[in-house]
Parts: C-alpha cells; structure tokens; sequence
C-alpha cells in the first residue's frame, strides 16, 4: 500500500459494515434523503429484475411449446419404423 491510503479508502477488499474503515464512515455520513433514494433504486431494481424472470420465464413457455409442435409436425418425435433384418 502506498503512505497515501488512509487518506483515500481502498475499495478492493472485503471488510464489514461493523469495521472502522473510512469507506463505511463515509457511507454513515450519508444524509437520510441520499439512504432513502438509495433504497428505493435497491427496490426499483429488485422489481426490474423480478419482471425481467418472469418475461424470460414466459418466453420459454412459448418457445418450447412451438418447438415441440414443429418436431411434432416434422415427425420427428415418432418412433422409428423397425427395419426387417436383410438375411
């Protein structure tokens, strides 16, 4: 580390919220408005995430049951005809 790294936090390693770093101090002196906007961009994002599964999810659905329609159509799900055995 270089002689100016408690001046700056490094933001490389792991530490806990409950740890004296300067990056934790730094987001306590956060004010209240800025940790609400923070919590609601958490939430928002928690939602977009929720509905992006559930399209994915959807979009699946639909693309597996016209797959398995065109095998179908294709007769490419049907048992294969036995051949006789050439003697």
């Amino acid at each position: 580390m270089n002689s100016n790294s408690k001046n700056s936090p490094d933001l490389n390693h792991d530490s806990s919220p409950n740890s004296s770093s300067q990056e934790w101090q730094v987001v306590e002196n956060f004010s209240p408005e800025r940790r609400e906007r923070r919590k609601m961009a958490q939430r928002q994002a928690g939602r977009y995430f929720v509905i992006l599964v559930i399209i994915g999810l959807v979009l699946g659905v639909f693309v597996s049951i016209g797959t398995v329609k065109l095998l179908k159509q294709w007769g490419l799900l049907d048992r294969p005809q036995p051949t006789l055995p050439k003697n």
